[in-house]
């Protein structure tokens, strides 16, 4: 199996998933948070500024940006939402960005 590291983006996400992959964006890492739709604030906290790999590493998280709701959902399916990316990015700080984008695939 081909991992690749920039289709983990900063925020939990695997870029892997996304529907715009590969016509409008190559991944959060790959375009340095300078996105199809504008710029990833999110990016640009975590990288740019704190000079981490990814959110699990920020002290601070879970921080504002995990309380940002740009689709506006309803507040269940935003708790959700929020919590599998929290617990998402523990996870790939636990065992590692390479491990965690092989779990998210489904194969071990």
């Amino acid at each position: 199996m081909d991992i690749k590291p920039e289709l983990a983006a900063v925020c939990g996400n695997r870029c892997g998933t996304c529907d715009f992959l590969g016509r409008t964006c190559f991944g959060c890492l790959a375009q340095k948070g300078r996105m199809f739709w504008g710029t990833c604030e999110r990016y640009q906290c975590c990288v740019e500024e704190k000079h981490l790999e990814h959110c699990g590493w920020c002290e601070e998280l879970p921080c504002h940006w995990f309380d940002w709701n740009p689709e506006k959902l309803d507040e269940v399916t935003f708790a959700a939402h929020r919590q599998r990316g929290i617990s998402s990015l523990l996870r790939r700080r636990e065992v590692g960005t390479e491990a965690w984008l092989e779990e998210q695939s489904g194969e071990k």
